[in-house]
């Protein structure tokens, strides 16, 4: 719920930590298997086992050069910057799915976020702006996304939403980002 979160869980005193409460670590279970049962039934994807985020930046980018048609847990990391002072910043991610797409002379890929939820949140739609964007630097293509909520019966995904990429909410949030770095 704190801005600076993540920063204080990776520099901050961890004796000052509190561990999250149970009803939290269910739903992040719940999460992870509803994740798993969407990519089982959706189809045929490659896994990206993580023993090192190093290991699996590395084998992301070599599973998306060879064109594989999918890939979970696709993981990213470019540097750039973020505001308009000579900063550069590693950024990483970790997509739920990268889709192959069609009727490309190379590899281009699209990501999926996938939520067990069946509204789509506002923080949704900034985490897929977030991951086009990172893409976008990667492959130099403005990919499409989409969003994908919930289950049905057969374990398909419920509703699949179009994401619109707006680079001015993903620049705003990452302005913001920055200046708590700073």
């Amino acid at each position: 719920e704190c801005d600076r979160r993540v920063w204080l869980d990776a520099n901050g005193d961890p004796t000052l930590r509190t561990d999250l409460p149970p009803d939290t670590l269910r739903l992040f279970a719940l999460g992870i298997q509803h994740e798993e049962a969407i990519h089982a039934a959706a189809g045929p994807v490659t896994p990206i086992p993580v023993s090192s985020w190093e290991e699996a930046v590395s084998m992301t980018r070599g599973l998306m050069q060879s064109g594989v048609p999918g890939i979970i847990g696709a993981c990213l990391a470019v540097e750039a910057p973020l505001d308009r002072s000579d900063r550069v910043f590693r950024l990483h991610g970790r997509i739920d799915r990268l889709i192959r797409l069609p009727g490309y002379s190379r590899p281009v890929y699209s990501p999926v976020e996938i939520k067990q939820r069946s509204r789509p949140e506002d923080a949704d739609w900034l985490q897929l702006d977030y991951y086009t964007w990172l893409l976008s630097l990667i492959q130099g293509i403005t990919a499409p996304a989409e969003l994908w909520l919930g289950a049905d019966e057969f374990g398909q995904p419920y509703r699949r939403f179009p994401h619109e990429y707006d680079e001015d909410r993903l620049m705003h949030a990452l302005d913001r980002a920055a200046a708590l770095v700073a």
